[in-house]
């Protein structure tokens, strides 16, 4: 069975938060402050270097050295932290039973990991923000949030 609250999922590359809004106070039920239900901060991409070789013809020819290439390191890395990230989201909420829930992260990745998010989960999304928004105070995300419409 789905709850009533009202789940937020910010993410960037390298943070994810997810916050369980309480409905607006009425006199049966009053007003809960927003909870974290998870926050985890990826580590960053090593700033690992390629290779240098020697350019030239022979040993005693030296033309300086010539950076290696990178092979799609940076795509490759890209793709598994997206992967990683919708995974997670995907299981917190489905172990939270999410009733609606709206989703904020860059641009550059938004449509990448809601792409790879379970359709039955894409259809209760509310609100997609093509922003990051992982810096939010809980107070802020309350107030963005509480009062969001529907805009995917």
């Amino acid at each position: 069975m789905k709850s009533n609250h009202t789940t937020v999922v910010l993410a960037d590359m390298e943070k994810l938060r997810i916050i369980r809004l309480s409905p607006n106070e009425t006199e049966i039920t009053p007003h809960a402050k927003p909870v974290i239900i998870e926050e985890m901060e990826f580590p960053k991409k090593s700033q690992r270097h390629s290779g240098r070789f020697p350019q030239g013809r022979s040993v005693l020819e030296t033309a300086g050295m010539s950076p290696g290439e990178d092979h799609d390191e940076e795509i490759e890395f890209e793709k598994r932290r997206v992967k990683l990230i919708s995974d997670k989201i995907t299981e917190l909420l489905m172990r939270e039973k999410t009733g609606f829930w709206c989703f904020a992260a860059p641009t550059s990745i938004n449509r990448q990991i809601v792409k790879l998010i379970p359709s039955s989960l894409r259809s209760s999304m509310i609100s997609n923000i093509n922003s990051d928004l992982t810096h939010l105070k809980l107070a802020d995300i309350e107030n963005r949030f509480l009062t969001h419409k529907r805009h995917i």
